[in-house]
């Protein structure tokens, strides 16, 4: 019985192509980068204190409804902090 001959491809590095590691260094990804913290603390905030981390109920639309209660509790809290 014969084998099946096997062809194993890698693609060539285009020369116009930039290394990803150059990414880092543009000012659009520095500057999202100052701003994610800020983010990073309310999701965590949802998280932690609202129970967005795990779903109570199964199914997307339940998910979706959870992450919206906890939304609208943490909004309603922040502006009652505000007045």
């Amino acid at each position: 019985m014969g084998q099946r001959a096997r062809l194993i491809v890698f693609p060539l590095r285009q020369a116009n192509k930039k290394p990803s590691w150059n990414t880092n260094r543009q000012k659009d990804f520095k500057t999202k980068a100052r701003k994610r913290y800020k983010i990073e603390a309310k999701n965590s905030e949802l998280k932690h204190v609202y129970g967005y981390e795990r779903a109570q109920s199964y199914g997307l639309y339940c998910m979706q409804m959870q992450g919206a209660l906890a939304i609208f509790a943490s909004n309603i809290k922040r502006i009652l902090k505000l007045i």
